[in-house]
């Protein structure tokens, strides 16, 4: 049985997976202009001035990803809402929606970003309902 369930498996579909500590590739700061010019080594980490990750979580995708979607982490609902306003009003709250960053505009209205961003995740992420 085992021949014939490997036999009807599709063997080109990749597979991301995590490699062993020991296997993992190491990753430098680039000097702009010269991807051939590195300096310091850094590792898995979200920007200091968010929210951190779990203390106690191993940094993966998966952390990421729950991270993203923790009620703590504001960012994600609140580019949600203004994309949701840019598609409905053709202009975000923040001007600059794929610039959400230090490099993108201020919202004009940061009190109602963030009450939008908070009814998001009261409606349990429901687009439908929040639309």
């Amino acid at each position: 049985m085992k021949k014939e369930l490997a036999a009807l498996k599709p063997d080109t579909v990749p597979i991301v997976r995590e490699l062993p500590g020991d296997q993992r590739r190491k990753t430098f700061i680039q000097v702009r202009g010269n991807f051939e010019v590195t300096t310091d080594e850094v590792t898995e980490a979200v920007p200091a001035a968010w929210n951190p990750l779990p203390k106690d979580a191993p940094k993966n995708r998966l952390t990421l990803a729950k991270w993203l979607i923790a009620p703590e982490n504001p960012l994600t609902p609140r580019v949600i809402a203004n994309r949701f306003w840019d598609q409905i009003f053709g202009v975000g709250i923040v001007r600059t929606c794929e610039e959400f960053g230090s490099q993108g505009e201020l919202p004009v209205n940061q009190e109602l970003l963030d009450w939008l961003a908070i009814e998001m995740k009261a409606m349990n992420w429901d687009a439908k309902k929040f639309n």
